[in-house]
């Protein structure tokens, strides 16, 4: 029951679907059929209720507070669908900034080789890795399973 609930989760997660992602995560904890849950499960029953406000962002040593419109992209360099994703939010940041949006991108690479050939210039001031990957306080925080995921 437990891999068949992180996959379904993956793929809401991925399509968007955050009621959907609830539910899932609040049927299969009720039913008792989960005895020893993974990290990546504990992580999304933990993670943030939409709704409520947003965990704060690890940068270095301090943390940020996400108190206005913000559109947080998780992501891995290389990734097919994630290039994907970040060209199109490329081609509509300006209209994303006009609209008042803060944009900031967290990276799941684990070195800083990870990046080679797909290195972006994004035009947006918070650019965050802490070469961590999924175990990392910002992916932990959020409940981020795969990527790319935009979160807002």
């Amino acid at each position: 029951m437990l891999a068949f609930t992180e996959k379904i989760i993956k793929e809401f997660t991925r399509a968007g679907k955050d009621d959907l992602v609830d539910e899932i995560t609040a049927y299969a904890t009720k039913s008792g059929k989960i005895e020893n849950p993974s990290k990546k499960f504990q992580n999304v029953i933990n993670g943030p209720v939409v709704g409520a406000s947003a965990p704060s962002l690890q940068i270095g040593s301090a943390k940020k507070t996400i108190n206005k419109k913000t559109i947080l992209l998780f992501f891995e360099s290389g990734c097919n669908n994630c290039e994907n994703e970040i060209h199109q939010l490329l081609g509509n940041y300006q209209i994303l900034k006009d609209k008042g949006y803060e944009v900031i991108s967290v990276v799941a690479d684990m070195t800083k080789e990870a990046g080679d050939g797909h290195n972006h210039e994004f035009p947006w001031k918070e650019q965050l890795c802490d070469y961590k990957g999924f175990s990392g306080p910002n992916f932990q925080n959020y409940a981020i399973i795969g990527t790319p995921t935009f979160s807002s």
